[in-house]
């Protein structure tokens, strides 16, 4: 409902913007509304704005003032600026914001609009398909009719704020250019994106149903009636194009291969829909099919502050749902009950999904790495191993401990301590600059040395983010050498068939240093 009046960027003051960061993005035009804007309502050019335009002018910039003002004011503040202007600019009326790209010879593409007010200033640039940054107004005191906006614009940046905590590190227009550098150096001219992952991660949109379509002359997300108002309110930087479900997306996706004169496309080769990869071939002419489900993968390994701070918060919850467990956990409740009393926690901690199907094995069970929750009840001496994560904005966490439901025997108390002293020394190994077979080497080699090297059958380890799955691995072929800002799990773990197993496992993210681990559940052996 509100998003055509969402700026790109919500910031605290126009003196505070990187500008030059946006020239190295492509932009060469700025248009600039004035009052609050630049300075106080009715002020002339003070020696912040002199010394901002003298910078704009060496940086490389062409500007341009656009104000709804009579042309008195704008030309007082003009004065020591010296740059294009529109004064009775009509905003949010789009005429005057192509009009000012035509002044400085920018288009939409190229230039970024800085305004105060979301009516007229973000709105009309938006509607200009112009890039946009809204700064907080300058003076608190205002006319009357623009204190009355003020109110108004309170909701909308609330629901505002509400959509940007959905989980977006980068913006989407800092993803988008990504994706194009990725295309130019696939020689891909448009990509069809199908992996939900990927197309929250490049659009915002997270519904269930769609594809993206991305090339140089568009940018549209095709889905079917269910969703389309959610992608309207979503990805505000795409076009949605609502597809009838019996028709199907291939036609519709042809039609814009076509009218774009593409020659080369890049798909996801192990996502993207057998059928439909066959119905577009039968509908394209001849074109160049790229293969580029993991150059697109490679775009979301690297994660944001915002990004490991969603991942962060979704293991906090699951931390709170290991402590609160361990109050229900006893001889008699069953494996099911169990995860149910997982999931339900997290979710009334603030969790939006879970991440994964939970996974409680207990006794016999618990050899199985990856056992469903059965019926089975749970017994006095009996291994509870519970694996199980959430989703916050999106992102996911990951988490693994085992217990003891009463007193452990040796052997198990063995079997643990081995898990344990594998899980810390490989933790403690995470640091950029290995890879993945290296810190997976050094839990293998302490389990093997136990004597339970062959009990021991999957990697140690992988990364978490969008999807619970992620590169890179830890894992006897993991090549790919970890950098900052990377997420991998550690979780080393026995499995002795009829007798039980133990897992333990960690969410990390790789830091310049080392690693930042999420979980902060005990990781000692806990008898219930």
């Amino acid at each position: 409902m509100f998003a055509c009046f969402y700026p790109g960027e919500y910031v605290d003051s126009t003196y505070g913007i990187d500008f030059g960061a946006l020239y190295a993005q492509g932009y060469r035009g700025i248009i600039f509304d004035i009052d609050n804007t630049l300075v106080p309502h009715g002020a002339p050019a003070d020696a912040r704005a002199k010394a901002l335009f003298a910078k704009l002018k060496e940086l490389g910039f062409s500007c341009c003032l656009l104000s709804n003002n009579k042309e008195g004011r704008v030309k007082m503040f003009n004065e020591d600026i010296g740059v294009s202007y529109i004064y009775n600019a009509h905003k949010p009326s789009t005429g005057n914001y192509r009009k000012a790209c035509e002044i400085m010879h920018t288009d939409e593409k190229t230039t970024i609009f800085i305004g105060d007010q979301l009516f007229t200033d973000v709105w009309g640039a938006n509607r200009a398909g112009i890039r946009t940054i809204l700064v907080k107004p300058i003076d608190p005191k205002e006319e009357i009719q623009i204190v009355l906006k003020r109110y108004l614009e309170r909701i909308v940046l609330w629901a505002y704020e509400r959509k940007k905590e959905k989980g977006r590190g980068l913006t989407m227009t800092d993803r988008i250019e990504r994706l194009y550098r990725c295309m130019e150096e696939q020689q891909a001219e448009a990509v069809i994106v199908s992996d939900g992952c990927n197309m929250r991660y490049l659009s915002g949109f997270s519904g269930a149903t769609g594809y993206l379509y991305v090339s140089r002359a568009r940018r549209v997300i095709l889905t079917d009636s269910r969703y389309t108002t959610q992608a309207q309110e979503e990805s505000t930087d795409f076009e949605v194009l609502e597809i009838n479900r019996q028709a199907g997306y291939p036609v519709s996706l042809a039609k814009m291969v076509s009218e774009d004169g593409v020659k080369s496309i890049g798909f996801e080769d192990r996502v993207m829909i057998y059928s439909d990869a066959v119905e577009l071939q039968k509908e394209l002419p001849p074109v160049t099919w790229l293969p580029l489900g993991e150059a697109l993968n490679n775009l979301r390994k690297i994660k944001t502050a915002e990004e490991l701070r969603c991942i962060a918060q979704a293991e906090h919850i699951g931390d709170l749902a290991f402590s609160h467990i361990l109050t229900v956990l006893k001889p008699g409740i069953t494996e099911l009950e169990v995860a149910a009393e997982l999931e339900g926690y997290m979710k009334r901690c603030g969790a939006e999904a879970l991440s994964f199907d939970t996974i409680v094995a207990s006794g016999y069970h618990s050899a199985m790495p990856h056992a469903a929750p059965s019926a089975k009840k749970i017994e006095a001496g009996d291994f509870v191993t519970m694996d199980y994560g959430c989703k916050y904005n999106g992102y996911c966490s990951d988490m693994t401990r085992t217990v003891v439901v009463g007193k452990a025997s040796e052997k198990q108390k063995e079997i643990y301590n081995i898990v344990l002293e594998a899980q810390l020394t490989s933790l403690a190994a995470v640091q950029p600059g290995k890879t993945g077979a290296e810190i997976d080497r050094i839990a293998r080699d302490i389990i093997g040395k136990a004597g339970y090297g062959d009990y021991f059958g999957h990697g140690l380890g992988h990364s978490v983010g969008l999807f619970i799955h992620e590169e890179p691995r830890l894992s006897p072929a993991g090549n790919e050498i970890l950098q900052p800002g990377m997420t991998v799990t550690v979780e080393p773990g026995i499995y002795l068939p009829g007798v039980g197993g133990v897992r333990i496992e960690d969410l990390t993210a790789v830091t310049e240093n080392g690693y930042e681990n999420f979980a902060s559940s005990p990781k000692e052996l806990i008898e219930i």
